[in-house]
């Protein structure tokens, strides 16, 4: 597990500011918190950004990351998304960040695997995942589908 606190400071009122530009998790699941409930969470699906609005100022929004694409075989997608600051106050957000252990093998579940779904990804070791992503930028589908299912 790892934890990410971002501030974001404030804008101008009727501006907006990038604060987090458009990305996708490498992990498998990610536990987002802004604090106080502050918008400014888009997820980017149809080809258009889409604002996820807070039930109330302690809700908590969970991301799917790459590696569940690749354990799911694909039925849970990595989610794109991004982060901006609509309003004149300072924004923050705090994330867990869930990976599995260094030595731990990744690939898709077995029974996830069928004539309507295909093997997408081989499977790997997550440390060589990692030190691969280091040595070349590269997605987590580039390496684990270049695998042999």
């Amino acid at each position: 597990m790892m934890m990410i606190v971002n501030c974001m400071p404030a804008v101008p009122l009727g501006a907006a500011a990038l604060t987090a530009p458009r990305h996708h998790d490498i992990s498998g699941l990610s536990v987002l918190l802004v604090v106080d409930g502050c918008q400014g969470f888009q997820v980017f699906k149809d080809g258009q950004w889409w604002s996820v609005p807070w039930m109330n100022r302690h809700a908590l929004v969970v991301n799917s990351g790459d590696l569940m694409q690749v354990i799911s075989n694909g039925r849970y997608k990595s989610l794109v998304h991004r982060a901006i600051n609509l309003g004149d106050t300072m924004r923050i957000s705090i994330a867990s960040v869930y990976n599995p252990k260094k030595f731990a093998k990744i690939g898709p579940i077995a029974e996830l695997i069928d004539e309507d779904h295909p093997c997408l990804y081989g499977e790997g070791r997550h440390v060589d995942f990692l030190e691969a992503v280091r040595a070349k930028p590269m997605t987590c589908f580039q390496y684990f589908g270049s695998l042999n299912c």
